[in-house]
């Protein structure tokens, strides 16, 4: 019998979600203290610590950075009322 490989573009390596998860809280945390306009990528590699080229590996700039973390809070929210609806 053979098995069945899971769809690879669905499952997201955790070190990838590992990664996303320091950046999204590095910029956050970030923002709490500073305001969105004077973080530097140098800012949130040193608080993720990670190098430039991971975070280049992930984001083009810390404004897609910044979507990723509305995205995620969405997908909170989107599961949140999910669970609501189902009871």
């Amino acid at each position: 019998m053979l098995k069945e490989k899971p769809d690879v573009a669905k499952v997201v390596d955790r070190r990838v979600q590992k990664t996303r998860q320091l950046l999204q809280e590095a910029l956050t945390g970030l923002i709490a203290e500073k305001g969105y306009d004077s973080i530097t990528i140098q800012h949130i590699l040193d608080r993720a610590n990670v190098g430039r080229s991971t975070f280049y590996a992930h984001f083009q700039d810390k404004e897609q950075l910044l979507h990723s973390c509305f995205d995620s809070l969405n997908g909170l929210f989107r599961a949140a009322h999910q669970a609501i609806i189902d009871g």
